[in-house]
Order: structure tokens, then C-alpha cells, then sequence
């Protein structure tokens, strides 16, 4: 039996284009026929190479995680520099033109999760990733202790309360993930008695 033609498109390069679709739209509003156009290919070819919609999403997962995630993580966990860099990338919330403050893969995924209930395939996955940054974040933090602390306004804090009940509320909707909602309610606590 004779092998098939080989693939004449790159298919990493092609998965990141479908990454970037996904990115933009999240996993609920987009559809197949998006995917078809935004890859180049031809349905057929998008799917004998990666699979459905499921699949494709999977792999455009794992590569977000591989190439964007990590790269946070292991910036955030530098000993010398992760505490200078969530610094920065606080500020960078603030510019409305900035990438990063549209939310990543990550977010998108559990915001649309938990609007519709959860998808037991993206379940495992997010809560690894809101893990790794949370870890990422801890270490970030242990780094920036050296220097005072600066009292919080009742404004900033009440800010931080908002994004607090709603990112909490986002957070539980995906899944169990009681050590981080217990250390979210118990900082929170924290910060109301400061």
C-alpha cells in the first residue's frame, strides 16, 4: 500500500494561526469554518491534519501554554528579576492598547467556561495553569518583600475587592480549586482589616 502525499503546508505555523483565532475569539465563538479560513487550508486538510474542533483547540492550548505561559511563569519565578516584573505588568493593565491587558488564552477559556458550565476536557488544564501562575505570582512576591510595602488607599482597595468577587466567582465556576479560594478569601479578609 502506498504512503499518502505529503503535508505541503508548515503545520506549526499553521497551528498558530488557529492559537490566534482561538486567542481572539475563545473556544465558544469560534466556529470550524473560522478555523478553516483563518489556518489556509481546506477543511479536509485542517482536519486530517489535527482533528475537530476539540482536538485543534487542545493543541492550540498546549502551544499557548508552551510559548506564552511559560514564558510568564518562568518571568515571574526569576529570583532576581520577578518581583521588578510583576511590577510592570501591573502596569501594563493600565494601557487599554497593551496585548496583555485583553486578557490571555487562559482567561478567555475559563471566562467562557464557567458562562456555560464547564467543560470537563478544559477543567484539568485551566486549573494547571491558574496553579503555575499562582505559584508564579507567590514566588514574584517573595522576591519584592525586601522593599516596605506601601499603604493601600480605601479606593485601591475597593477596587481589588471588585476583581476579587469577580475573578473568585470565575475561579469557582471552573472546577475545585479550594486552596486557591481559600487563600483568595482569606487574603481578602486581610485586606478589609488592613
Amino acid at each position: 500500500m502506498g504512503r499518502g502525499r505529503p503535508r505541503e503546508f508548515d503545520e506549526d505555523a499553521t497551528l498558530e494561526r488557529v492559537m490566534h483565532t482561538f486567542w481572539k475569539r475563545g473556544y465558544d465563538e469560534t466556529t470550524f469554518e473560522q478555523l478553516v479560513a483563518d489556518s489556509g487550508l481546506s477543511r479536509s486538510s485542517l482536519y486530517n491534519a489535527f482533528g475537530g474542533k476539540d482536538e485543534l483547540f487542545r493543541k492550540a492550548f498546549d502551544l499557548y501554554v508552551e510559548r506564552e505561559e511559560d514564558e510568564f511563569v518562568g518571568m515571574l519565578s526569576d529570583d532576581e528579576q520577578g518581583g521588578e516584573y510583576l511590577r510592570s505588568l501591573v502596569q501594563t493593565f493600565r494601557d487599554p492598547y497593551n496585548p496583555r491587558s485583553k486578557g490571555c488564552l487562559v482567561q478567555k477559556t475559563m471566562l467562557q467556561n464557567a458562562a456555560d458550565g464547564g467543560k470537563p476536557s478544559h477543567e484539568k488544564r485551566l486549573a494547571e495553569c491558574m496553579h503555575r501562575v499562582w505559584e508564579g505570582f507567590r514566588k514574584a512576591l517573595r522576591s519584592r518583600r525586601r522593599k516596605k510595602p506601601k499603604k493601600m488607599t480605601e479606593r485601591e482597595r475597593a477596587a481589588l475587592l471588585v476583581a476579587i468577587m469577580y475573578g473568585i466567582t470565575v475561579i469557582c465556576r471552573n472546577g475545585r480549586h479550594q486552596e486557591l479560594v481559600k487563600a483568595i478569601s482569606d487574603g481578602t479578609a486581610k485586606l478589609i482589616e488592613d
